[in-house]
């Protein structure tokens, strides 16, 4: 396992540990799972302060740690509301959309992700959008994405996958999710 330096997006921020992160066994990225942090006070709204890899092998490969059950948690543990997404079929996760938190007081607030919509692949169509936020009624836009497709290198693939990532965390919170390969 060794770490590419040159992410092909970045969801999030640079803060805490950065640990290498890809499906074990030959597995593929199949879904995410978020938790939501409700009590932050420089925030307006909800965060996603975890995040965890669900992966085809149920195993995830993390720098320094080696095979982890697929239950391992980015972030921080024990949060409340906790939402899942998961692809459906062979066709893995293809990309991601998100959004920033809503910022009620600047004083310590970093760039926390408020929203994730999780990009599944469907043989020859575009990407189902999968939607994560803390209110699943409320409607957003999006204004980020990164797709396997739009890299260069796998744009002639026909349904490219999310394979390798670095994972950005501490105790607290989830920090970044920066996409490294595809397949």
């Amino acid at each position: 396992m060794s770490p590419v330096e040159d992410p092909l997006a970045m969801i999030g921020f640079h803060e805490g540990t950065r640990r290498f992160a890809e499906c074990a066994a030959g597995g593929t990225l199949v879904g995410v799972e978020v938790g939501f942090v409700e009590d932050a006070w420089s925030f307006g709204e909800a965060f996603i302060g975890s995040v965890r890899l669900i992966c085809s092998s149920k195993k995830v490969s993390v720098e320094y740690l080696g095979d982890q059950d697929d239950t391992f948690v980015f972030g921080r543990l024990n949060l409340k509301t906790i939402r899942k997404v998961e692809c459906e079929g062979a066709g893995g996760v293809a990309g991601f959309k998100w959004r920033a938190a809503a910022i009620k007081n600047p004083d310590g607030a970093e760039m926390r992700q408020a929203g994730l919509v999780v990009l599944c692949n469907r043989a020859g169509n575009a990407p189902l959008e999968m939607v994560l936020e803390h209110s699943p009624a409320a409607s957003h836009t999006y204004p980020k994405s990164f797709t396997c497709k739009h890299v260069t290198q796998y744009a002639g693939l026909d349904s490219p996958k999310l394979t390798k990532m670095l994972m950005w965390f501490n105790r607290k919170s989830f920090a970044a999710l920066e996409p490294l390969e595809c397949a």
